[in-house]
């Protein structure tokens, strides 16, 4: 079997940076009501930063985690849009802002799409 390609050294550290981020997040979850559900979604996140940083997350594991990230984010989001405030006592701004965070890992995992085109598919 040929060994994959190489990541580009500012993706894998770019890559390691999110996974810190998403565990933070899957931190700062724990005093909610439904932690271990978004300590799971943003664990997951983090597990695929890891695994592009290393170059050993394949495509369909990344689209996967997309597209339900995507439509996670478009189910969650709230019935009347009441901001992002600092209270967490509305359930619309709470549902806006897990909307959000699932929405931003949909981004996240766009952007490794990319880059695992770009090392295991691009002629170079």
């Amino acid at each position: 079997m040929a060994h994959p390609a190489k990541m580009k050294p500012w993706v894998k550290y770019t890559a390691f940076l999110f996974a810190a981020i998403f565990l933070l997040f899957a931190i700062f979850q724990l005093n909610d009501q439904d932690g271990e559900l978004w300590m799971g979604i943003y664990g997951i996140a983090a597990a695929i930063s890891i695994g592009i940083a290393f170059n050993r997350v394949i495509m369909p594991i990344v689209i996967a985690a997309a597209v339900a990230y995507l439509v996670g984010a478009i189910a969650q989001w709230p019935p009347k849009f009441e901001g992002f405030g600092d209270t967490m006592n509305k359930l619309n701004v709470e549902l806006a802002r897990e909307s959000a965070g699932l929405f931003l890992c949909f981004l996240i995992m766009l952007f490794y799409m990319y880059w695992v085109y770009q090392v295991r598919f691009k002629k170079h």
